[in-house]
C-alpha cells in the first residue's frame, strides 16, 4: 500500500511533532476537525491507530481479509449482557478514515424531534445554525438518493411488497454519487465512488498542511496543570511518537474514547462516564423467492421504508455475501450447500431499533467490555420489526422467510406469522447485530450530569475536546454518520474560538 503524502505510516524511531491541534481518531469526526481547522490555518496533526487502505487493497481482498485488516479486533467485537441478553455483533472499523471506510453510506440528517431533545439536554445551536452545518457536510461528501438503476434486485423486491400493502418506501441517501451497484460497501468500495473520509474530508486537510500519524496508538495525554497539552502514541514498531500541542481532540469512537478518558483518571465526576451507551440494535430478515432476484447486484444500502417510525422502528435495506447469507440460514452439510445455490433467488432486508436500552463500557484487562442488556421494550419492537418486514417479504411473492429467530428459522406461510407473540419471544433467542455506538461521554451545561460541555470541551480538563458520537444525549433513529459529521464542523468553530 502506499499512502498519499502527508500521511506517515507507523514511525521507525522515536519522533517529535509540533501543531496547534492534535487529533485522536480519522473517522467521521476526526476527519471533519482536521479539514475545518486546517482550512482555517490552524496546524493539525491526526493520530490513527489503524493504517491506510486504498481501492487498490480492498479491492482484491475477500471479506474475510477486509475483515482482518480494516475492522478492529477482526470484525470480532461483540456487545455482551448476561444470561438473559443477545450477545450483539458490534463491528467497528479501523483505518485511516474510521468506519466510514466500511460503512453503508447512510447520510441522514438528525432527526427534527430528536434536535428539540437535545436542546432540552444542552445542546446549544440555533436550527439554522446546525442547518447550515448539514448543508456543509453534505456538499463534501456528495450526498444523493440511490438511483433507481443501482437499487437492487433485492430493493426492489421488497418496495413491490412494501406498495401492495400501503407502506411507504424511499430511496436510501447515501454518500455515493457515482456508485454502480456492485454491494461491496461495507468491505470498502473498489472504485472509491463511497466518498469516505478519506476521500473527501482528509484530502482537502492535507491540501491545507494536516498531517496524519497512522499507526499510531494513542497511549497518554500529556497536561500542564489542568490544560491538555498533547498526546503520546506509541507506532507499530514500538517507537514512541510525541505530539505536543495547545488543544487535544479525541475522537476514538463512543467505545474508546470512555475507555482512553477512564485511564487517565477523567470524566469520572459525572458518572456518566462510559455509561448511557446506545448502538441501534438490528436484525436481518431474509427471504427466498422461486425467481432469481439478483440482490447482490446493486448497492448494498438502497432503500429504506419509514411507515413505522413512530413504533421507533426503521426498515433498511441491506444485502449480503453468500458467507454472511449462509450463517443465518438454518441449514448445515448438504442442505447448506443446496441452499447457497439458491443465492441468486434471496432477498435481504434489515430491521433497526432507536433504543431505550442502556448499555455501558468499561475497562478490562483484554480492552473495552460492552456491556449492553436488551430493553423489554425494545425486543418487543425487534420482533414487531421482523413480522413486518417478513409481511412485506411474502406480500412481494416470497415463497419462504427466515427470521432471524433461534426456534423459529423458517416460515413457509404469511398466516404463520400471527402465531408470532413479541411478548413470548426471548431476548436470547434473536439473533442482533448494531452499527452505531453512541452516548458513553454525554453532553450537559450541568458537570454532575455529563461528560462534555456544550462547546464540546471536557468538563474537566481545559484544552480538551470530545467530538465523536459518545456526546449525544440520547440515541438516534438515523444512521449517525451525518450527525457526527455536522457538530463536528460546529465543534471546529468552538476549537478555533478558543485558540484566539
Amino acid at each position: 500500500m502506499s499512502a498519499p503524502p502527508g500521511i506517515q505510516l507507523g514511525a521507525s524511531r522515536d519522533e517529535d511533532h509540533e501543531a496547534q491541534v492534535c487529533v485522536i481518531g480519522s473517522g467521521a469526526a476526526g476527519g471533519v476537525i482536521a479539514k475545518e481547522l486546517s482550512e482555517r490555518g490552524i496546524s493539525v496533526v491526526v493520530l490513527e491507530e489503524g493504517s491506510w487502505f486504498d481501492k487498490d487493497d480492498y479491492g482484491k481482498w475477500p471479506p474475510s481479509e477486509t475483515f482482518r485488516r480494516i475492522y478492529r479486533d477482526a470484525g470480532t467485537t461483540m456487545a455482551m449482557g448476561g444470561p438473559r441478553s443477545p450477545a450483539i455483533a458490534l463491528p467497528l472499523g479501523r483505518a485511516v478514515g474510521g468506519s466510514t471506510v466500511v460503512n453503508g453510506g447512510v447520510s441522514y440528517r438528525t432527526p427534527p424531534d430528536v434536535l428539540d431533545v437535545w436542546e432540552k439536554a444542552g445542546v446549544p445551536y440555533p436550527r439554522d445554525v446546525i442547518t447550515r452545518a448539514f448543508e456543509r457536510v453534505e456538499d463534501v461528501i456528495q450526498v444523493r438518493p440511490t438511483r433507481e438503476e443501482v437499487m437492487g434486485g433485492s430493493a426492489r423486491a421488497f418496495r413491490r411488497g412494501a406498495d401492495k400493502l400501503g407502506l411507504s418506501t424511499h430511496p436510501m441517501k447515501r454518500n455515493t454519487p457515482t456508485c454502480q451497484g456492485c454491494c461491496r460497501c461495507i468491505f470498502g468500495c473498489p472504485e472509491d465512488h463511497k466518498k469516505a473520509i478519506h476521500l473527501s474530508y482528509l484530502p482537502r486537510a492535507l491540501a491545507k498542511g494536516a498531517r496524519v500519524l497512522a499507526e499510531c496508538h494513542a497511549e497518554e495525554l500529556l497536561f500542564e496543570g489542568e490544560r491538555a497539552t498533547g498526546v503520546v502514541a506509541r507506532s507499530s514498531s514500538g517507537a514512541l511518537v510525541t505530539v505536543r500541542a495547545r488543544s487535544v481532540v479525541l475522537a476514538l469512537g463512543a467505545i474508546q474514547t470512555p475507555i482512553f478518558l477512564g485511564r487517565h483518571g477523567l470524566g469520572g465526576r459525572s458518572g456518566a462516564l462510559g455509561k448511557n451507551l446506545a448502538i441501534h440494535p438490528s436484525a436481518r430478515v431474509l427471504a427466498e423467492f422461486d425467481e432469481p432476484i439478483d440482490g447482490h447486484k446493486g448497492a448494498f444500502q438502497g432503500l429504506f421504508c419509514d411507515a413505522f417510525e413512530d413504533m421507533g422502528l426503521k426498515l433498511n435495506g441491506i444485502f449480503l455475501p453468500p458467507g454472511l447469507m449462509g450463517a443465518q440460514l438454518p441449514y448445515v452439510g448438504a442442505r447448506a450447500r443446496q441452499a447457497l445455490t439458491r443465492y441468486r433467488h434471496m432477498g435481504a432486508f434489515g430491521v433497526m431499533v432507536s433504543d431505550e436500552s442502556v448499555g455501558r463500557v468499561v475497562d478490562a484487562p483484554w480492552g473495552p467490555h460492552i456491556h449492553y442488556s436488551l430493553h423489554p421494550r425494545d425486543k418487543e419492537l425487534l420482533v414487531q420489526g421482523v413480522v413486518q418486514a417478513a409481511r412485506i417479504w411474502f406480500a412481494a411473492g416470497a415463497r419462504r422467510v427466515f427470521p432471524a429467530f433461534r426456534g423459529l428459522a423458517v416460515v413457509e406461510r404469511e398466516k404463520d406469522l400471527a402465531k408470532i407473540d413479541p411478548r413470548r419471544v426471548a431476548a436470547t433467542d434473536l439473533e442482533l447485530g448494531a452499527f452505531h455506538p453512541m452516548g458513553t461521554c454525554r453532553l450537559s451545561p450541568d458537570p454532575r450530569a455529563g461528560v462534555v460541555r456544550p462547546d464540546f470541551r471536557h468538563n474537566e480538563v481545559e484544552a480538551l475536546h470530545v467530538v465523536d458520537a459518545s456526546w449525544f444525549p440520547t440515541s438516534l433513529r438515523v444512521n449517525p454518520q451525518v450527525t457526527i459529521m455536522a457538530f463536528a464542523t460546529l465543534a471546529a468553530e468552538e476549537i478555533a474560538r478558543s485558540l484566539g
